[in-house]
């Protein structure tokens, strides 16, 4: 078993065929994955995974929280939007940074906030306010900075 930040890899024979596959657990990103080993096999398609539609918009909680130098922030869409705003605000109600502004499809999205202005200078340690508007649509959640 190897581990790391959130993935574990677990190696096995996961279809009998004889050869080491391994299995990815991702518990950051909330996913597995099978790598399937076929020696001497050759190819003869692709297979594309199903992109995961939420049964409705959601922010998630931002992690690490807190964090230094940056923050993950999820957010779930059930449908695609015309109009996705996803901005970051000192507690004074301050608009610190614009993380992303413009139409996004349904699914799992992840934005990184890097901890810096709309200057590009970092911002001091403390707590920020992430704030998306879907559509019209308002939902916020705070997240630390730590120093």
């Amino acid at each position: 078993r190897l581990a790391g930040d959130g993935v574990q890899v677990l190696p096995g024979d996961v279809d009998g065929d004889g050869d080491l596959d391994l299995v990815v657990l991702n518990s950051i990103l909330g996913g597995v994955q099978v790598l399937k080993s076929s020696v001497g096999a050759q190819p003869t398609a692709v297979q594309t995974p199903a992109t995961v539609k939420p049964a409705q918009h959601r922010l998630g909680d931002s992690y690490p929280n807190p964090f230094n130098p940056a923050v993950v922030i999820p957010l779930d869409l059930a449908t695609d939007a015309a109009e996705v705003s996803l901005t970051v605000y000192d507690v004074l109600g301050r608009r610190v940074r614009q993380v992303w502004q413009g139409p996004l499809g349904a699914g799992r999205h992840r934005f990184v906030w890097d901890g810096h202005d709309k200057m590009g200078k970092e911002v001091a340690a403390g707590v920020y306010i992430y704030q998306v508007e879907i559509d019209g649509q308002v939902e916020a959640k705070k997240t630390t900075k730590l120093p």
